[in-house]
């Protein structure tokens, strides 16, 4: 980006700043704002550029990106806006009347829809080429045979969905090689860049720290970790914002992202009461949760209400620290249920959740801002203690 000087423009402030009034002048240097103020003096060689009083926003950030999946996309079929799997099918018998060999198609939403989509019906259009149609929210792909043998997948009538899905998806490289090369990558990060994104959390699945090595990401990337990716990260002694090893400095260590239930769109969100189709009411992705932590009693209390045999490994966060404590640390190859259950030891079911309201974390919604900032804090020193208890220093 070249040095500049932008005058005219308009600030939009979050959270505490100095109130500019009116429109303001900002000195750019190497990508950076050095000065904002009125009527600045124009530094020696900056070009200046009037903006016309519009406005200068932060950075965005997209906290949610798949970024191998949004790269390839735009090499794979747009299904987005079709009405009906009838409308899909259209789509889908003109590509191949045009293009030969496999097909990966995205962006399609059933929620709506009034009738189910079938591998039969996508084998009627394609009986002899793989075809993967993969869901708008990336919970579901409809799949004809040829594409269910190339993954490995049983026969069956209709989509394939949630945790079998997310399994075959690490194998799509069998039906069509997605381009998620280097320059693939900066490609589709510059143009986020040019939409204004600054920074995105990436939640592909799978991917290593040693993926981000040969990439060059023009904006900052926090790389996420799932659950059966977290030994690997806790044992490279990776935290939570910290750089990725030989890596871009941009890029850090990002979340630990665990998908608890399904989609709306899939009909597969786990939901108080059933869809109106009769599909059910969805169901959690996690068969039965290892430790299941809540900020409140009352939150806690509802889940071990709900599922009475959760009752032994659900604690308040405050409670399992302050009862880790009493029992002491997991040793070293201890199994986390024969922990939990020392932690555990001692509770009475007539309490159900928590001693007093000494193990409940203050809701700080409706507060000030310097409530959130407490809280904020407490569960960052909270979480890390739990960490110390389950898994050791680091």
């Amino acid at each position: 980006m070249a040095d500049l000087v932008l005058r005219n423009v308009q600030i939009v402030e979050l959270g505490r700043g100095p109130g500019w009034a009116g429109p303001v002048d900002l000195i750019i240097e190497q990508g950076v704002v050095r000065n904002i103020g009125h009527e600045l003096e124009r530094p020696l060689g900056l070009e200046e550029y009037d903006a016309g009083g519009r406005w200068v926003i932060p950075g965005l950030w997209d906290a949610h990106v798949h970024l191998a999946q949004w790269t390839a996309r735009g090499e794979r079929l747009d299904l987005s806006g079709s009405e009906s799997p009838e409308h899909v099918l259209t789509r889908v018998r003109h590509h191949l009347a045009e293009h030969l060999g496999p097909l990966v198609g995205y962006g399609h939403r059933l929620g709506l829809w009034q009738t189910e989509p079938t591998v039969a019906a996508l084998d009627a259009v394609a009986p002899d080429v793989p075809v993967v149609l993969i869901a708008g929210d990336a919970h579901h792909a409809w799949l004809n045979s040829r594409a269910l043998e190339r993954l490995g997948l049983p026969p069956r009538e209709g989509v394939v969905a949630e945790n079998e899905w997310y399994e075959a998806y690490t194998r799509i490289e069998a039906v069509l090689p997605p381009d998620v090369s280097p320059p693939a990558y900066r490609r589709a990060l510059d143009r986020a860049a040019a939409m204004g994104i600054t920074g995105l959390v990436d939640l592909e699945r799978g991917q290593t720290a040693a993926d981000w090595e040969v990439r060059e990401p023009p904006i900052r990337v926090r790389v996420a970790t799932y659950a059966d990716g977290l030994d690997a990260t806790i044992r490279a002694g990776l935290r939570s914002g910290d750089p990725l090893p030989g890596s871009s400095e941009l890029v850090t260590m990002g979340p630990l992202k665990i998908i608890s239930d399904g989609s709306l769109n899939t009909r597969t969100a786990w939901c108080c009461e059933e869809y109106t189709d009769g599909s059910g009411a969805g169901a959690p992705n996690q068969s039965s949760a290892d430790l299941v932590i809540g900020m409140s009693r009352r939150h806690v209390a509802e889940t071990a209400v709900l599922v009475p045999d959760a009752w032994t490994r659900a604690f308040t966060l405050k409670e399992l620290v302050r009862r880790g404590d009493e029992a002491g640390p997991r040793r070293r190859g201890q199994p986390l249920d024969e922990w939990l259950a020392d932690v555990h030891w001692g509770r009475k079911r007539s309490e159900l959740v928590g001693r007093s309201r000494d193990d409940d974390i203050a809701d700080p919604v409706g507060q000030p801002r310097s409530a959130y900032e407490r809280t904020a804090k407490e569960l960052d020193q909270l979480l890390e203690r739990v960490v110390t208890l389950i898994w050791g220093k680091q």
